[in-house]
């Protein structure tokens, strides 16, 4: 393990007279910060960013120092941004440890500002460079050499250079690891902490990583962010309406091909929450959607006496226009409009399009009519929906129950395509033979 001291020339025995010092680049270095200081598992306390502005290293309050002492005349920092002014009242030194190539550095720094105000620790360019260190800023790197070797290391991130210093002793065969650890997980395409556990004990030529310290199963890879980062689930719950017209789901689907026999394209859908009742209509363009509600809602408030509350949709401008807007507020509906972008928060009505369309797909598949008459397996598959239990109740009534007040009779009921024969009204008759 090499040990390399940083030396500072401030007198640390409180003789030193009152000090301006400054660090012309805070404020470039705190904007940046503040972003990078968000990310997961990235302790701001061993992070340093390198300051060519900066007259001192400088360390937060927190930092773990040893030999901390008071100054007599406390050091006032002047920041280029804005005027803004700190205090140091203590100095103190600090030991750290950095990796490079295999090697495990010890850093000594002598000297050291301590700020309670301080953000953010900064490690000072001139102050390195006084005490004979080669810093080099090259392809995304920040290099700090020492007599021809490179005792420290940082990356460039965004407009800044960060070097993260372990307060702890680095174990060389576990920081050896963990460099072959990262270097396997992302020659295997970026597997999981556990895939390559278990990759390492069925195949020839990869490390053995069942010494790798616990800690790396939970290190921070930008690239696996990107690429495998997916929505977190949607909550499974939700608040359940207490009566008819409460709340009404409804959504659009289409421009469905074939075009139906009847010129329909799109589908439009209501849910009831309550009775979970569903109500569809075939339209041949979606202007037909602000007439098709309006038909709706004076059909159900006519057969309940009662108003619709809450009318949830997406942002689709079929649903949000000033006609139907100018009619929410005459009838006084509240619209809940889901998020863009996320059909999750009206899986009501997302759930019924899916039911809707395998019921209906089946039934013209085993009927062998022409698919322009998807139409009418969609209004058969609606009428069934209705009549067919469903995890939306659970009083063990189906939903033409809850809507209609009385229990449905499917006695009737036929299989959807079958032979059918039909009576020519003797009236259209042209002669007694046919």
């Amino acid at each position: 393990m090499a040990n390399h001291e940083l030396e500072e020339d401030i007198n640390a025995e409180g003789k030193s007279h009152r000090r301006n010092l400054h660090t012309s680049n805070w404020g470039k270095i705190s904007s940046e910060v503040m972003r990078l200081g968000s990310r997961p598992n990235v302790n701001n306390t061993n992070v340093w960013y390198v300051d060519s502005g900066a007259s001192g290293h400088m360390v937060q309050g927190n930092y773990p120092v040893i030999n901390k002492k008071g100054l007599k005349d406390p050091v006032v920092i002047r920041v280029a941004k804005d005027g803004l002014t700190m205090t140091a009242c203590n100095v103190g030194e600090v030991i750290a440890y950095n990796e490079v190539n295999g090697v495990v550095n010890t850093i000594h720094l002598k000297n050291v500002l301590i700020i309670d105000d301080l953000k953010f620790n900064l490690l000072s360019v001139s102050r390195l460079e006084v005490n004979g260190y080669d810093i080099i800023f090259t392809q995304g790197k920040c290099l700090i050499i020492h007599n021809g070797v490179i005792v420290s290391q940082g990356l460039r991130e965004g407009m800044t250079y960060k070097i993260i210093l372990a307060t702890h002793k680095i174990d060389t065969h576990a920081a050896l690891a963990v460099i072959d650890h990262k270097l396997w997980h992302r020659r295997l395409g970026h597997i999981g902490q556990q895939g390559l556990l278990k990759v390492s004990k069925m195949v020839d030529g990869i490390m053995t990583v069942a010494d790798v310290p616990e800690r790396v199963s939970s290190d921070f890879c930008d690239t696996c962010v990107q690429g495998k980062q997916v929505k977190l689930p949607f909550p499974g719950t939700r608040t359940p309406s207490t009566r008819p017209l409460e709340r009404i789901h409804s959504d659009l689907c289409g421009p469905i091909s074939p075009v139906a026999y009847n010129g329909s394209k799109y589908l439009l859908i209501f849910v009831d929450d309550y009775s979970h009742f569903t109500v569809v209509f075939g339209l041949k363009s979606k202007t037909e959607v602000a007439y098709h509600i309006k038909l709706y809602e004076a059909r159900v408030t006519s057969r309940f006496n009662s108003k619709i509350s809450n009318f949830r949709c997406d942002n689709g401008t079929e649903f949000v226009n000033h006609e139907v807007k100018d009619f929410f507020i005459e009838r006084g509906i509240q619209y809940e409009l889901t998020i863009p972008g996320t059909p999750e928060n009206d899986g009501v009505s997302e759930r019924m399009f899916r039911t809707i369309g395998e019921k209906g797909r089946c039934m013209l598949i085993g009927s062998n009519l022409p698919k322009s008459f998807w139409i009418e397996a969609v209004y058969t598959a609606v009428y069934l929906i209705n009549r067919s239990p469903t995890r939306a109740l659970c009083d063990g009534v189906v939903p033409a129950e809850k809507w209609l007040g009385k229990r449905p009779n499917l006695s009737k009921l036929k299989v959807f395509g079958c032979m059918a024969y039909m009576l020519i009204p003797k009236a259209q008759r042209k002669s007694k033979f046919d």
